[in-house]
């Protein structure tokens, strides 16, 4: 007994062939569509990806100039205090979509912790 792949009669065998051949084509325009979708969201990740960057740049810089201003005498602590405040700001916007995501939707959602 031998395993038959298709019909032996001509209409179911167009049938099923064309079936696969659908399938096949289906699978290869979903692959199309997806890949197209990577490429697209990868793209739009750039100024996200950047802003993240420059927060980290933004903060560290913060930081070390609070830390300059602290060395000054008698008022040190009262200078540093706005370059601390700046430094927590740029940390919070590296970390693109963080502060938007609660505005952004008007039901609360599981992942907004």
């Amino acid at each position: 007994m031998s395993l038959m792949w298709y019909a032996e009669t001509p209409v179911h065998r167009t049938r099923q062939i064309a079936a696969d051949a659908i399938a096949v084509l289906a699978l290869l325009v979903c692959y199309w569509i997806g890949t197209g979708v990577h490429d697209l969201t990868a793209e739009l990740a750039a100024p996200g990806r950047s802003l993240e960057s420059g927060g980290a740049a933004l903060a560290e810089r913060m930081t070390e100039a609070g830390a300059a201003a602290s060395e000054v005498p008698l008022v040190g602590d009262s200078l540093q205090e706005p370059f601390d405040q700046a430094s927590q700001v740029a940390v919070r916007s590296k970390t693109p979509g963080s502060g938007s995501r609660k505005w952004c939707r008007p039901w609360p959602s599981p992942w907004d912790g």
